[in-house]
């Protein structure tokens, strides 16, 4: 067996120590070099961290101002907004002379027009109400909108409802009252420049509206036999013949004229449900009523 200092003395026979020739200069300033190098990046990196820090706060500023110009001062903001909305188009329809016209308007609410009535209204219902004007007769059959009320705008006076069935009869004939008749549901009247309550009618009840004194005036009546015009049912109790010929003077187009007083005020009491025409309705009254009628230039007249 062999001992380790005899092993380490024998393997020392065999290894040489060679010396290593050096320049202290060179590596003097490779050192130095690699000092220098890891000191600028170092400071690269401390640089672009810097600037990181100066965008976050330059972007925050921006925002804060932003935000403190829409808070403070609206009417800089709306610079910024959308170009304002298109105008409102308008259209009008006109009934021509002896015709009847249907409208279905933009909510769908449905308007006959009486012969030369004329409704203007927009192509398109905006806001918080929906606004047509209204020159002679229509009748309205309103979709109801509890948020944006139907307004009836007519000679002086304006009709407000939310939805329901309603007569109007306005601008025709000089002198004559605005006539307003309830079929259904219930109508606010206001008189324009006028901030008193409003008139409210219910179910057959008829308000005429004088534009020259500004007095409203309400009647109950058969609300049925103003719609009559549209309908053709004519529903006759205890009406005199005056009434009658003024009914059916507006759903014919024609005028009729009564010549005598005792004609005027009679009493009548018939039912047309079938669409008889104006021929056979006045054919049929003429058994009760005593009278005799010819046609003249257009018009009606009974004696």
């Amino acid at each position: 067996m062999i001992d380790d200092d005899s092993k380490g003395l024998e393997c020392s026979k065999h290894i040489q120590f060679k010396p290593v020739n050096t320049d202290p200069e060179a590596v003097y300033a490779r050192v130095q070099y690699r000092i220098r190098e890891a000191e600028w990046r170092n400071a690269k990196d401390g640089v672009s961290r810097w600037w990181q820090y100066v965008s976050i706060a330059v972007s925050i500023s921006f925002l804060a101002l932003l935000s403190y110009q829409f808070l403070y001062h609206p009417e800089a903001a709306d610079t910024v907004k959308a170009s304002p909305p298109p105008p409102v188009i308008y259209l009008e329809t006109v009934a021509l002379p002896g015709a009847k016209t249907c409208i279905t308007l933009p909510d769908s609410s449905i308007v006959w027009l009486n012969s030369m009535a004329s409704l203007r209204y927009p192509q398109q219902f905006t806001g918080t109400s929906r606004l047509v004007e209204l020159k002679g007769e229509a009748l309205f059959d309103i979709r109801k909108d509890t948020v944006s009320p139907f307004v009836v705008s007519t000679d002086g006076m304006h009709i407000e409802v939310t939805g329901t069935v309603f007569n109007v009869y306005s601008g025709l004939t000089p002198g004559l009252c605005t006539e307003v008749t309830l079929i259904k549901g219930s109508v606010s009247l206001y008189k324009d420049g006028n901030d008193a309550p409003p008139t409210v009618l219910m179910p057959n009840q008829q308000a005429l509206f004088d534009k020259e004194s500004g007095n409203i005036r309400v009647a109950r009546v058969n609300a049925s036999a103003y719609s009559s015009w549209v309908t053709r049912k004519f529903i006759f109790d205890r009406t005199s013949m005056e009434d009658i010929a003024r009914e059916l003077g507006r759903a014919f187009n024609v005028k009729i004229h009564i010549h005598n007083d005792s004609i005027r005020n009679m009493q009548i009491n018939a039912h047309f449900t079938h669409g008889e025409t104006l021929d056979k309705i006045l054919s049929i009254l003429q058994i009760p009523a005593n009278y005799a009628y010819r046609k003249e230039g257009g018009d009606i007249h009974l004696k």
